[in-house]
């Protein structure tokens, strides 16, 4: 696997838009090319019946992205953008304890779990298998939020409904106490930039030549880096807040990451 050949050099043209690129940079990377699809956005004003192209709809071609092409990074930068359409569809509203969807096609809302799935899954038209992976602390600390239109239920158990219930995916509870990296998979790594609230997604997969390293594509900038996996991307703790340095800047990873992997 050449490191992130496709998306090396394409920064995120929105401040939120993250999770879009790094969703459409591992499904790159995976070699998925599955032609146009129409990715649904989800049903805002009830959330727990998922996304549908009724309630909206953006169409993605992965298979007009070329690595050779002179633009490539524009190019890709463009699709990034307009996969975030679909997957910037939520906002935390701390101070009232609640988390609001959107449908969509918006240019600052956060990138839901479930919508990255939910591209992944269109986009991947069976041939992507995604897992959400998550700490019990990680359930507490992002996922506590009631979301508007349910009977009171959290942001975590909703994304949870979406991702079992409609998109058919795996969603499972991890002891581990830093980010597994498996052969021939890309994670989507939920992250927050130390010393602030920001949060931020980070894709990466490991070295298939040197399995202490990781390649990992921050949408930020951009760029793609080398890390050693020994003593990096451990995960937050109620004890302690281990960091991981990636061009020079601290993250803490929140204990939520999404595998993929394809046929």
């Amino acid at each position: 696997m050449t490191e992130f050949v496709m998306f090396e050099g394409a920064k995120q043209l929105s401040v939120n838009a993250c999770g879009a690129f790094c969703v459409s940079a591992a499904l790159a990377q995976l070699g998925v090319a599955t032609g146009s699809k129409q990715v649904g956005f989800i049903d805002a004003d009830n959330p727990l019946n998922g996304y549908d192209i009724k309630n909206g709809f953006v169409e993605l071609d992965l298979s007009s992205l070329n690595p050779g092409s002179f633009d490539r990074a524009k190019e890709a930068a463009l699709f990034g953008q307009d996969v975030y359409k679909a997957t910037g569809n939520f906002d935390m509203d701390w101070d009232n304890g609640r988390a609001i969807y959107k449908e969509n096609n918006c240019d600052h809302w956060q990138n839901s779990p479930s919508a990255l799935v939910n591209v992944a899954v269109v986009l991947g038209d069976e041939k992507v298998s995604v897992k959400l992976y998550h700490s019990k602390l990680s359930e507490n600390w992002i996922g506590g939020l009631i979301v508007h239109g349910t009977d009171h239920q959290t942001f975590f158990q909703v994304e949870k409904e979406l991702i079992e219930g409609k998109l058919h995916q795996e969603f499972e509870e991890t002891t581990s106490t830093k980010i597994v990296f498996e052969a021939n998979n890309v994670n989507l790594m939920l992250a927050k930039v130390s010393g602030t609230e920001s949060w931020h997604w980070l894709a990466g997969f490991p070295d298939p030549y040197n399995i202490e390293y990781v390649y990992v594509y921050n949408p930020s900038s951009g760029k793609v880096s080398s890390i050693a996996l020994a003593e990096n991307f451990k995960l937050y703790t109620s004890e302690e807040t281990p960091l991981t340095e990636i061009e020079g800047a601290d993250f803490e990873f929140s204990g939520l990451w999404i595998s993929l992997s394809a046929e």
